[in-house]
């Protein structure tokens, strides 16, 4: 079983469809039952045009959604290597320095 990868996409969309047929809204967003379960695993995310279809049928604002799909995209992409720090400027100190 994959790992859940976001989490908070999966917690907006378990309350955003908590009461309604999961296929009942796949059929009316017009996307699939797998890519709703999984989305509501947080093993998959939906695009965003596919959110905002979603969102419509559940009857919820978007705005939670995409919010949510948003912040597991930045956390995912802080997981990334940083680039390495800049050494330190030094300069001599025999030289002297133009102070105007």
């Amino acid at each position: 079983m994959a790992d859940r990868i976001y989490g908070a996409f999966s917690k907006q969309i378990q309350k955003a469809l908590k009461d309604k047929n999961i296929a009942d809204v796949a059929s009316t967003a017009g996307v699939s039952t797998k890519l709703l379960n999984d989305s509501i695993a947080g093993t998959d995310l939906p695009s965003i045009e596919e959110i905002f279809r979603i969102a419509k049928a559940a009857g919820v604002k978007p705005g939670k959604l995409t919010d949510a799909a948003l912040d597991d995209l930045a956390a995912e992409g802080d997981k990334t290597p940083q680039a390495p720090k800049r050494p330190a400027v030094r300069t001599s100190p025999m030289k002297p320095t133009n102070i105007w």
